[in-house]
Formats: C-alpha cells, sequence, structure tokens
C-alpha cells in the first residue's frame, strides 16, 4: 500500500520551454553558418586576390618583354610587323612614329625611310589569365636615328676623258653641258688639233700637249696647255687661254681669232687678232708681237714690238722679272675599275640582279637589256670572254626600262638607236670594259681590241650613256648623250656629245679615286625618351 501510495504521488509540474530550445538550437546554427559563409567568403576573396595580383604581375611583365622585343629588332634596324606572342602570359605590340615635317602626329606602323623620323612610340599590351583576363599597357617612345641611304652613283669628271691621245684630230665636234664645274675635255696626255668647226662647252685642259685650232673652234671656257698654244682664224675662246710651253712664240692668237678673257703664257706671245683681257708672258724672255689688240695691260720677262693702235705703250710693261710659270690644272690619274657585282646596288643596298645574254650576238644582248625591268647587270664578258660585242643594225636597237651596266671586254656599236621605252622616264646605259690591274693606268683585256662608235649611233636625253673603257675608243661620228672615259679617243667626223655628267659607282673621276660605295645604314632606335604604364 504504502508503495503504491508513493507512485501515485503526482510530481510538480515542469513549464513548457521545449520551443525556446529549438529557438535557441537555430539561432546558434545560423550563427554558425554564418560564420563558415564569412570564412569561406574569405578564402575565396582571399584565392581572387592572390590569382589576380599574380596575373597581373605576369601581365606586366610580358608587356615588358615584348617592348624588350620590339626594341631588340628595330636598334638593329630591322621591324617586322606584326610583333605578338601566342602563349599567355602574352602580348601584343603597336608601333607607331613622329617625323619632323608632320609636328606631333603620330603615324602608324614600322618607321618609313624619310630622313625626318624622329621619334618611335612603342606600345605593348601584356595580357595574362586569372578569373579574368588581366591586361597592362606599357608606352615607350624613343628618339631614333633616321634611315642613311647608300651611294648612289655620283657624276663627276669631264665630258671626255683621254688618259694616253694619240690621234689628236677633232674633227666638228660639239660638246654641250649645264654649268662649267666640270671641263669639257681632259687629255692627261695628248695634243688637241681642232681641225673645223666645233663648239666644245667648257674647258679644255692638256696636261702634256699642245693645241691648235687652225679655224672656226670654239671654246666657251677657258683653255690650259702644257706646250704651246695657237688659236687661228675664226677660233673663239670666251675665257682664258695658259700656255706653258717652250718655245717662241708659245701662245698665237692668229688674224681673226678671238681670246675675251686673259693670255697668259710662258714666253712669248703673238697676238694678230683680239685679246679682251690682259697678257703676261714669262718667265722666259724674248720678244713678242702684238699686230692685233689687247683690252687690258701686257707684262713681260722680255719685250714687245706693237704696231698698229691696238695696244697704247701706257699698258706696256717689258723687262719684268719675278714672273710665275703658269701652271696647268693637274689632270686626274687614271682609275681602275674592276667589274664588282657589290659596287652595283641601289640606295636601299639591294644589288642589281646579274643577267647573262644568250649569246653574245648583238640582238641577244640587246634583248638581255631590254627584257630588265630593275635596275641589272648584262655580263657579257662572261657570254663572250675576250671577245667583241656587236651591237649593230636595228635588231640591236636597245629601249631602256630601267638603268642597266653593259660588262663587256670590248664594243663595236653601229647604226642602233638607244632611248627609253615611252612614258618610263629617263634610264641610264653604263658600258664598261673593266680594269683589274691596279695600277693607276689603263690596262686593256687582252687581245687589247679597240671599241668603236660609229656612224649611225644614236640616243637621246631619256638614256644617255657612260663609255668607260681602259682600251682605245675610235669615234667616228654620231649624235651622243652621256660622258666618256677612255685610254685614247679619237674623233675623225662630225660629233655631237650632249654632256651628261654620270660617273661610276664608288668612282670620283674629278681626284682620280675609287671607293667602294658607302653601303647604306638601316633607321634605328637610339636613346628612351620616355615610358610609363597607361590604361587601356
Amino acid at each position: 500500500m504504502l508503495l503504491i501510495r508513493r507512485l501515485s504521488v503526482r510530481l510538480p509540474r515542469r513549464s513548457d520551454d521545449r520551443g525556446g530550445a529549438l529557438v535557441a538550437v537555430i539561432g546558434v546554427a545560423a550563427v554558425l553558418m554564418a560564420f563558415l559563409l564569412l570564412g569561406s567568403t574569405m578564402v575565396v576573396t582571399s584565392f581572387r586576390y592572390s590569382d589576380t595580383s599574380r596575373a597581373a604581375v605576369q601581365a606586366q611583365a610580358a608587356a615588358q618583354a615584348g617592348v624588350a622585343v620590339v626594341a631588340a629588332q628595330m636598334t638593329q634596324g630591322t621591324c617586322t610587323l606584326p610583333y605578338t606572342s601566342s602563349v599567355t602570359p602574352k602580348y601584343s605590340v603597336t608601333l607607331s612614329y613622329q617625323r619632323t615635317v608632320t609636328g606631333t602626329t603620330w603615324i602608324t606602323g614600322c618607321p618609313s625611310t624619310a630622313s625626318d623620323v624622329n621619334r618611335v612610340k612603342i606600345v605593348s599590351v601584356g595580357t595574362a589569365s586569372a578569373w579574368s583576363a588581366v591586361t597592362r599597357t606599357v608606352e615607350t617612345i624613343y628618339n631614333y636615328i633616321p634611315f642613311i641611304p647608300g651611294q648612289s652613283i655620283q657624276g663627276s669628271g669631264a665630258a671626255v676623258y683621254g688618259y694616253g691621245v694619240t690621234d689628236s684630230t677633232i674633227t666638228n665636234i660639239t660638246i654641250t653641258q649645264s654649268g662649267t664645274s666640270s671641263p669639257g675635255i681632259e687629255f692627261r696626255s695628248g695634243s688637241a688639233s681642232c681641225q673645223t668647226g666645233g663648239t666644245i662647252q667648257g674647258d679644255v685642259i692638256l696636261g702634256a700637249g699642245s693645241y691648235q685650232s687652225p679655224s672656226g673652234c670654239t671654246i666657251n671656257g677657258d683653255l690650259w696647255a702644257s706646250n704651246t698654244v695657237q688659236v687661228g682664224n675664226n677660233s673663239v675662246i670666251t675665257g682664258n687661254v695658259h700656255g706653258s710651253g717652250s718655245g717662241s712664240p708659245v701662245v698665237t692668237i692668229a688674224n681673226g681669232a678671238q681670246v675675251n678673257g686673259n693670255v697668259t703664257s710662258s714666253g712669248p706671245v703673238s697676238i694678230v687678232g683680239s685679246v679682251g683681257g690682259s697678257v703676261i708672258a714669262g718667265p722666259a724672255g724674248g720678244q713678242s708681237t702684238v699686230s692685233g689688240s689687247v683690252g687690258g695691260t701686257f707684262k713681260t720677262a722680255g719685250t714687245v714690238s706693237v704696231s698698229g693702235s691696238g695696244l697704247p705703250a701706257s699698258r706696256i710693261t717689258q723687262n719684268v722679272s719675278g714672273i710665275v710659270t703658269p701652271t696647268p690644272p693637274t689632270v686626274p690619274n687614271w682609275v681602275d675599275f674592276a667589274y664588282r657585282h657589290t659596287d652595283w646596288a641601289n640606295p636601299s643596298g639591294t644589288l642589281w640582279p646579274e643577267a647573262v645574254p644568250a649569246t653574245c650576238q648583238g640582238p641577244d644582248v640587246a634583248a638581255a637589256i631590254n627584257a630588265a625591268t630593275t635596275p641589272t647587270v648584262v655580263l657579257a664578258d662572261s657570254r663572250c670572254p675576250l671577245g667583241m660585242v656587236n651591237l649593230t643594225g636595228s635588231t640591236s636597237n636597245i629601249t631602256l626600262k630601267t638603268d642597266v651596266a653593259l660588262i663587256a671586254d670590248a664594243f663595236d656599236l653601229k647604226s642602233l638607236t638607244i632611248t627609253s621605252a615611252a612614258g618610263t622616264g629617263t634610264h641610264r646605259l653604263y658600258i664598261v670594259t673593266p680594269d683589274s690591274v691596279k695600277d693607276a693606268s689603263p690596262t686593256c683585256p687582252t687581245p687589247g681590241l679597240t671599241t668603236k662608235i660609229e656612224n649611225q649611233v644614236n640616243n637621246d636625253a631619256t638614256a644617255p650613256i657612260m663609255i668607260y673603257t681602259p682600251c682605245v675608243l675610235a669615234n667616228t661620228g654620231s649624235t651622243w648623250w652621256g660622258q666618256i672615259y677612255s685610254a685614247g679617243v679619237g674623233f675623225n667626223n662630225s660629233y655631237t656629245l650632249n654632256f651628261v655628267s654620270m660617273g661610276l659607282p664608288g668612282v670620283d673621276f674629278n681626284n682620280g679615286t675609287y671607293n667602294p660605295p658607302t653601303p647604306p645604314v638601316p633607321g634605328h632606335l637610339d636613346t628612351v625618351f620616355s615610358t610609363r604604364n597607361i590604361s587601356g
């Protein structure tokens, strides 16, 4: 009974708080979840920040690498767009440049060969991968040394140069030229005898020879002779006359002859014609004679006999000491010009290609010349060594489309026309027999054939011709535009040379020297002007 009763005692009642506990549990769980989410976000953000920072460094390095790659090439004068890399992190580079003439304007692309390019801008975009692509842009501006072209062929020398002239006869020669900076004729040794009418524009210089013009020759310039001078009837020298030979008289101005300038002689003179300027005769003594007219004074180391009124006594001074013998200008020595392919190059440095004609016959040689559309060397000497190239007749006519150098051991030109193709402008033909012996004198290739310009050979102003030969050049009459440089030259028929100063690669005919042509210098980067990171 007792047990039963205890069990039946009712325990105290608890309040019903089970719902509150659940709320507390849920709250704690929510807080824990918030901390977990916050921690996860912080971890993810941390990873993203770290990845983006790494990519930014990579992108910056890639951009700088792009600048370095381009700068390395352009410092050496090379520019080959596009400049990109394909493996991430990668770069992509754009170029632009400035010219003095365009001021601050940037011109897109590799620098031109203009002489006033002064700055180059390299913009390199580096790209790396992260949660999204990351880019960095570096801009570097360099000062720039512009392209310097190679040496082009420079004109120099006389209209006609003869090293050792044995045929002094000049018949009906006409030499025209623009300006008077170069002499019309230079003979290092040899005399000149102008037999009939002709006009020589420019100076005539005879380094070791005499001059005579029996009648009708005109020199529109000065005459220098290391020996005697005889100016004949109806002959005119518009400049000065210098004679430094021996004998009496050294200088003769015949009846009807005219010298507009001064006369300077190493000894006595005879003046029957007229001298517009003054006369100096000496230091050799002796008696000079004047029956013509002298416009200026007359000074002599000897005496002078005057007849007529062309020279008043008040303008005469005799027995003068200390007169200096006139010394002719030194005629430049011979230039040995061998064939070197590297001489024949464009100012850009591109070599002229070599072409070998099918045979050494005129039509085939002409065909090789006519086929050239870019500056070309036609090597006829390799096809017909020690032989003559005969360019004869209409089948050998030459129509230039570009500049051409024709190389052979000897030439015979007759009855043909040389011109430039219509509408293509002016082109030059260089006819060259190489001199491969370096001895400052002409060495004609064996068997020593004479190069000939025969009758009815005509070119025009669109196709000037330079002839260089260490052999004798025979000229029997034509109309010619260009220049002649030879061991010896004769003019035995009517001949007109319209002087065009052409020259040869690396040669200065004015002073008788050859130096290999200067190659071009590519434009290239100089110092850094500025560098920075830019947006975009």
